[in-house]
């Protein structure tokens, strides 16, 4: 897991360098569009574990930076399909789902959350 999220870390701070902009000083805004740019650069063949966390921090950049559950719920949902242990981005669709008050659907990520990939 460490492995995977340091390639996502890397290839971040790889398009945070090309624009001189250190990626922990940026806005929310901002840091959404270079997830974004990295989740658009990965190859989903070959690249499925960075991916998949490349549109978890995605999601969270939305829902924690932003505020913004209707777009973070979406980013969430794709690293589930890609993640190879999606348990973090179900838990975050989740949270998310029911801050949106969809708790039926809420309930039904959480199950999946906790249930074997």
């Amino acid at each position: 897991m460490l492995l995977r999220r340091s390639a996502v870390f890397v290839l971040c701070l790889a398009l945070s360098s090309l624009s001189g902009v250190p990626l922990s000083a940026e806005e929310p805004s901002a840091a959404v569009e270079r997830l974004k740019a990295t989740v658009a650069a990965l190859d989903p063949a070959r690249d499925a574990a960075a991916l998949g966390d490349a549109w978890l921090q995605l999601g969270l950049a939305y829902l924690k930076g932003m505020g913004n559950a209707q777009e973070a719920l979406p980013a969430f949902l794709a690293s589930a399909a890609v993640a190879p242990d999606p348990s973090s981005a179900w838990l975050w669709a989740s949270v998310t789902a029911e801050a949106l008050g969809r708790t039926a659907e809420a309930a039904a990520y959480r199950t999946r959350a906790v249930s074997p990939p």
